[in-house]
């Protein structure tokens, strides 16, 4: 039983889906998801925060004044692609961090770790406990889970 895969195509809410994956003699020991805001918010988000407001500031005010000038479209398309690239980094990732959130889940059962992630399609990944030498769990602001393989 080592590290396995597997894709299962679903849209609904899949916190369940990862029980399907448990064989029918394993126990759960501990099962549970990190905090949202800390899964959002993760390290260097904060420090990128005020740099993506810049970034799709200048990008908006280089669309709006191509297009009141009346700039070749090439200038509106090339513009465009940098305004998309600023309203993801700045709005669009937090929509796609959210939507991997409701989608991750762990199991730690007597056997193994589980992992149930993804954003439109669940992918789970399984660990056999025999094969891990050292599984460390800190609780600070955010929580984190160090898993070690011999």
């Amino acid at each position: 039983m080592g590290e396995r895969k597997f894709l299962i195509l679903n849209f609904n809410k899949m916190e369940n889906q990862i029980k399907n994956q448990l064989m029918p003699d394993e126990k759960i020991i501990w099962e549970g998801k990190p905090d949202k805001k800390s899964f959002l918010f993760m390290g260097p988000s904060w420090f990128i925060i005020p740099f993506t407001f810049l970034w799709f500031g200048f990008a908006l005010f280089w669309e709006i004044t191509a297009w009141a000038s009346g700039a070749p479209v090439f200038f509106l398309l090339f513009g465009g692609l940098f305004v998309a690239m600023g309203f993801y980094i700045t709005i669009g990732r937090f929509f796609v961090a959210s939507r991997e959130y409701d989608n991750l889940y762990y199991v730690l059962t007597d056997k193994r770790a589980v992992i149930q992630q993804g954003i439109s399609n669940l992918e789970f990944q399984s660990v056999d406990l025999k094969k891990l030498s050292d599984i460390e769990l800190h609780f600070k602001s955010l929580t984190s889970l160090k898993v070690f393989s011999r």
